[in-house]
């Protein structure tokens, strides 16, 4: 805990901004004050001027010198006061270790006097300050109602800041709070420099479901049919026994009919579907800030497509250039994903070749591979000669593509806004170029841009020849 003197003669430069009052609206005093904060006065300033009139006429008159004596005497017990209750004030807060992205951090504070002061004057709570790095204005005001520190419980506060500054840790602190004497001559700042650090998981989106094929060779039984022999409810026909059948799949009652033969009952094959999920953390295909930015995007579509299958037993594994999720399924699994997630951030890739060869090596044959990747500076034959090792596998391909000139915001910046105008038609070739590449080859693509629902940008495929009748620029 640590106390700090604030100069009487200049206002508190984090004190209340004129949006934000503070102080008990009842009491006239301080909304006058607020009104003298406005003009750059404090009552500190007036009442030094007086005093300082007061011991100019001192020097000439006799009477004024009692005056001023009392003056500094009363004025040396408000400050001691204030600085013993300053000094005496403790307060805590408590906060979950961890929320979803988009919910209310709900922090309780808690403060008191340990011990009371001696003297009678009262400092009066003026202002408590806390941060928050997961909310995109980090810092915020508690309004704490005066002089009720005093109370035997002392003071206990709830307040609530909105998680949407993406997912990730972020921290909560420092916490400060102001003290000051009635007339607010004498203020202190009193600081809490614990940081708490709070897990922002990300939220899983409703996104339309994108198609997925049952991986044939799967060990598990799932609700995809596919084209080979294998235990399921669907019946297919009969053929002769061959040593190595499961016994329980003859059909007795029609051997019976063909003396000497052995008839086994044929059922399709339903397997699982085995999911692969890449996300493209390049720092060179990257934009935006914070939630609004391409790799919060491409985080959020990962977990959100994973979680659509929850409940249909399909396995997913996870892959970007920094590391790899291994094979898992199921809710726990899901979990595991969030708090895998949440940490990765872009870094540098100076090739897509390694991480895709790398990836592609522990993908099953027939299974789904979702990518998902920002476009900015990479071209299709790039993508082409890095995504060659997938196609081997016959795999089916969904590509999200992410544009990542729609993350930029300039804020009325007429340069941002004239560099974007330049990179536009050269982006939207390389777009339609990716996607006329992909065509080719079979697999699908889909376009999210920044400021963008992303189930928008899902509902339907993505075509080159939006570009040909302009709707990509609107």
């Amino acid at each position: 805990m640590k106390v700090e003197f604030l100069n009487p003669f200049k206002p508190d430069p984090d004190g209340p901004q004129p949006r934000s009052l503070v102080f008990n609206p009842d009491e006239v005093f301080q909304i006058s004050h607020l009104h003298w904060k406005a003009l750059g006065i404090t009552p500190g300033l007036v009442i030094g001027q007086l005093l300082l009139v007061c011991l100019l006429f001192s020097l000439f008159f006799e009477g004024f010198r009692l005056i001023v004596g009392v003056g500094l005497l009363c004025f040396g017990l408000m400050g001691l006061k204030a600085w013993i209750e300053a000094s005496s004030i403790r307060f805590q807060r408590w906060c979950p270790k961890s929320l979803m992205e988009g919910e209310e951090l709900v922090v309780d504070y808690s403060f008191s006097l340990q011990p009371e002061a001696p003297f009678f004057w009262p400092v009066h709570p003026w202002l408590v300050l806390d941060r928050f790095s997961g909310t995109l204005f980090q810092g915020f005001e508690v309004p704490l109602p005066s002089g009720i520190l005093r109370s035997p419980r002392g003071l206990k506060l709830k307040f609530r800041v909105p998680a949407d500054a993406g997912m990730g840790t972020h921290q909560l602190g420092p916490l400060s709070l102001r003290v000051q004497d009635p007339l607010g001559i004498f203020r202190f700042k009193v600081t809490d420099d614990h940081i708490l650090d709070v897990d922002v998981y990300p939220r899983p989106l409703a996104l339309p479901e994108l198609p997925v094929i049952g991986t044939p060779f799967s060990q598990n039984i799932g609700l995809y049919d596919v084209p080979l022999r294998g235990p399921s409810t669907n019946f297919i026909g009969l053929r002769e026994y061959v040593p190595g059948d499961p016994i329980r799949q003859i059909s007795w009652k029609l051997s019976l009919r063909r003396p000497g033969e052995l008839l086994v009952k044929e059922f399709e094959k339903t397997v699982n579907s085995e999911i692969t999920y890449l996300l493209n953390l390049n720092s060179d295909e990257q934009a935006g800030l914070e939630a609004d930015s391409s790799w919060e995007y491409g985080k959020d579509i990962v977990l959100s497509l994973a979680s659509q299958h929850l409940t249909n037993g399909n396995s997913f594994q996870v892959s970007t250039p920094q590391g790899e999720l291994e094979w898992g399924r199921g809710r726990d699994h899901c979990h595991l994903l969030m708090r895998w997630l949440f940490p990765q951030m872009p870094g540098n890739l100076t090739s897509l070749d390694p991480w895709l060869s790398r990836a592609s090596e522990s993908v099953p044959h027939g299974s789904t591979v979702f990518l998902v990747t920002p476009v900015l500076r990479t071209g299709w034959n790039a993508w082409e000669k890095a995504l060659r090792p997938l196609l081997g596998r016959d795999v089916r391909l969904t590509v999200v593509l992410l544009d990542s000139l729609t993350f930029f915001r300039g804020h009325g910046d007429p340069d941002l806004a004239r560099l974007v105008h330049e990179i536009r038609p050269r982006l939207n070739q390389a777009l339609a170029d990716i996607q006329v590449g992909l065509a080719r080859w079979g697999a699908s693509a889909y376009l999210v841009k920044g400021g963008q629902a992303i189930r928008q940008g899902l509902s339907r495929e993505f075509s080159a020849s939006e570009f040909v009748a302009g709707d990509f620029r609107k």
